[in-house]
């Protein structure tokens, strides 16, 4: 039974990753790990929360570079979140708006029951931001002539 998760996006600078989430988009630090190599201390890990939401970021391992140097330049990469959250979405849609963070789409009623809107960080990975429609009911589609 699983209990609950964390998202870990590996990024180029924790620095930038952790400036852009808690300023622009209101996120808590919970930790901060600086790397212990010389000659620049640098951030190397920060574990930041919003509600029930939590995120992990790292820089890469030395391991890791190769790979995280490929994936990079791919132009199909795609990293997504989807975050639900319980109330307040458009008021955090006109904050990120004018906080100036990159809006992938505008508010929209979708017809799974969740009003949404995306936005991009710094690094491509696309956040959508979901908030459940009150009183929506689940009305299944006519699919091939079966109900």
């Amino acid at each position: 039974m699983m209990k609950s998760s964390k998202t870990v996006l590996v990024v180029d600078s924790v620095e930038k990753a952790v400036k852009f989430y808690t300023e622009k988009l209101a996120f808590d630090i919970v930790d901060l790990q600086i790397s212990k190599e010389e000659p620049e201390k640098t951030l190397s890990y920060a574990h930041l929360r919003k509600g029930k939401c939590f995120l992990i970021l790292r820089a890469p391992k030395v391991e890791e570079l190769a790979e995280f140097s490929f994936i990079k330049r791919c132009s199909s990469r795609c990293v997504g979140i989807y975050i639900e959250m319980k109330k307040g979405l458009d008021k955090y849609f006109a904050r990120c708006q004018k906080k100036g963070v990159q809006i992938v789409s505008n508010p929209k009623d979708q017809e799974y029951g969740h009003r949404t809107f995306s936005v991009k960080d710094p690094f491509g990975v696309k956040l959508t931001f979901a908030q459940p429609i009150e009183g929506f009911v689940y009305k299944p589609k006519d699919f091939a002539g079966m109900n």
